[in-house]
């Protein structure tokens, strides 16, 4: 099964709406923006903005993803705030022509650029885009130093569901392998899938950013606020203004 065909039955039960992630990113965002989210999955960063900002764009890959999403807005009265687009994240130009007050690209998205002069170009298009792009992505320094082989398993729907998450290192890639595992009184499942990541270090995506134009540019190693700590951060959070 594809990696995210896999994740989509359970993405909003294991991947749980964060209150400090919204809160954290609406404190860095002026009112009445008009944000696009890379990468935007089930649209839940979108819709925990969208009382503050005035258009909400969002932009991926999975259709089935974006069908949880759609299925999300269409409850709300205020649905006429948003526009979903089925493509790469790499595409977005194609697509959104005008200014953007912020760019986000949160959830590990970035690392599934495979290749080093795409994440180059999109940090370009981002930066002609908006002059704000607020990032989040797992501190791989400390993952690369470390070789750490696998990330805490995540559980849903009291423990009925449970998402294990594995590293295997490939040369300059990663092997991420996800299992899901199902259990209930009456039916245990497993489904297992992977797909190939690319380490961004601290380094590569603070060159790209300046490079950008990205002048003012502060980085987080959680949602509350604390500093990136480079050797003991789980994430790396970019908040970065021209």
């Amino acid at each position: 099964m594809e990696f995210y065909k896999m994740l989509s039955m359970y993405y909003d039960d294991i991947f749980k709406f964060d209150e400090n992630q919204i809160s954290f990113i609406k404190t860095r965002i002026k009112p009445n923006s008009k944000v696009l989210d890379l990468a935007c999955g089930t649209g839940s960063i979108l819709i925990g903005l969208s009382e503050t900002c005035i258009s909400c764009t969002g932009i991926d890959l999975s259709e089935d993803l974006l069908d949880k999403f759609r299925k999300k807005i269409n409850k709300k009265t205020i649905k006429n705030k948003f526009k979903i687009i089925n493509d790469n994240m790499l595409n977005f130009k194609n697509h959104v022509f005008e200014k953007l007050d912020a760019i986000l690209c949160i959830g590990n998205s970035l690392v599934h650029i495979l290749n080093k002069n795409d994440l180059k170009n999109l940090i370009i298009d981002i930066s002609t885009s908006s002059d704000m792009f607020i990032f989040q992505i797992l501190n791989y320094d400390r993952i690369c130093n470390l070789q750490i082989n696998s990330l805490p398993s995540l559980s849903a729907l009291n423990n009925s569901i449970i998402f294990e998450r594995k590293y295997v290192f490939e040369d300059n890639l990663i092997k991420f392998i996800g299992r899901i595992t199902k259990n209930d009184t009456n039916l245990k499942e497993s489904f297992e899938s992977f797909v190939y990541l690319r380490p961004i270090l601290f380094n590569e995506i603070d060159t790209l950013l300046k490079d950008a134009g990205y002048k003012n540019l502060n980085y987080y190693g959680d949602y509350l606020g604390n500093v990136f700590d480079i050797r003991n951060s789980f994430m790396l959070i970019g908040v970065c203004e021209k």
